[in-house]
């Protein structure tokens, strides 16, 4: 069974990143069903951290072209270095992936930059059955391509480890039609208890919420994921996606995002990297 695997390169380290993802794709995972398809986004490099909202709404000039000539040469010898299908997708553009949803102009959301690239994947990243997403961030520690191939049933919609590496059925996405989108700022407002319901959610944007009833409860949620999920399932497919499946251990997912983390998480992200650096002996490229 043929399959599609799609890794999106954006954000920083992309040097050490890159190598680190692939060389132990290649060498820890069997490959020889997978199309690999690889995305050059770049990466926004936002105003200082400590600034207001900081990450939110950001224009498209803070968006950087491209992987660096280092990277991607990297990625051109790894694609004539390998037997199976790999391709590299030069998307240089961001306003494919930037938020346009609303009624201004497009800028740049955490959330919706993810789920637009993930719907432009599907939309054009191969075409078969399954598709496994991966953080470009992860080390493969052992064969989890394998365990996800064993798992790729015909009822199955969406399973795997939550922002790191999972499959979806390309049969279910486009039946159920939610595709990757977001919602939040939700709340549950308390309702007169008709026909035995407690509550109704409502967008926090809703007249409805201002003022807030008492006993209003914030929503967490939809996240990436969440959504499609809760949809799928209504509709009959059987999904499983979490941060605590048992094939978690098989992936080193550094969790390194577009630079927010505070300075004592990129030390140790950066030990990491040197560490699996050492002992997969990779070098930056």
């Amino acid at each position: 069974m043929e399959i599609d695997l799609c890794v999106a390169m954006a954000g920083g380290n992309l040097n050490v990143y890159a190598p680190l993802f692939f060389e132990s794709l290649y060498r820890n995972c069997d490959t020889s069903e997978l199309s690999v398809h690889v995305v050059e986004k770049g990466g926004i490099v936002p105003p200082d951290r400590n600034e207001e909202n900081w990450n939110v709404n950001l224009p498209f000039e803070y968006y950087v072209r491209g992987v660096g000539d280092n990277v991607h040469n990297y990625l051109l010898r790894k694609q004539a270095e390998v037997s199976t299908p790999f391709t590299i997708y030069e998307k240089h553009d961001p306003s494919e992936f930037f938020s346009k949803a609303g009624p201004g102009p497009g800028g740049w959301d955490l959330g919706e930059d993810y789920s637009n690239t993930l719907n432009w994947m599907m939309d054009n990243c191969g075409s078969n059955k399954w598709i496994i997403f991966c953080h470009l961030d992860m080390i493969f520690l052992k064969d989890i391509i394998t365990r996800l191939r064993s798992e790729m049933l015909d009822h199955v919609g969406v399973f795997g480890v939550y922002a790191h590496c999972w499959a979806i059925n390309r049969e279910a996405y486009y039946k159920v039609g939610t595709r990757f989108n977001t919602v939040n700022s939700l709340w549950l407002l308390p309702t007169p208890k008709i026909n035995g319901y407690d509550y109704v959610m409502r967008s926090g944007n809703d007249k409805r919420c201002n003022p807030l009833p008492d006993g209003a409860k914030r929503l967490y949620g939809f996240d990436i994921l969440e959504l499609i999920e809760v949809i799928m399932m209504a509709n009959g497919w059987h999904c499983d996606v979490n941060g605590e499946q048992p094939y978690r251990s098989m992936v080193d997912h550094m969790c390194s995002g577009h630079g927010y983390v505070p300075e004592v998480v990129a030390n140790g992200q950066e030990a990491r990297r040197q560490h699996w650096m050492n002992l997969l002996g990779v070098q930056k490229v």
